[in-house]
């Protein structure tokens, strides 16, 4: 059986000009497939986590301590 790699043809999102490699701050949206609410729901305007979403906090509030660029 021979294997076909997947080739995805995107548009880039990337600003064209602009040095990635700089020290910058990013803002970053998760986002579920299709858009399900797997990690809490919005009550009157605040995010209330459930399980999952405590367990995606507690890991994304872990990164600088694996990655120390990463404030």
């Amino acid at each position: 059986m021979s294997y076909s790699p997947v080739i995805h043809h995107r548009k880039s999102i990337r600003l064209q000009n602009y040095d990635y490699s700089t020290g910058s701050m990013y803002f970053i949206t998760i986002c579920a497939f299709e858009r399900q609410c797997l990690f809490g729901a919005v009550v009157e305007g605040k995010m209330c986590l459930n399980a999952v979403g405590e367990a995606v906090s507690r890991g994304w509030q872990d990164i600088p301590r694996h990655f120390p660029n990463v404030a």
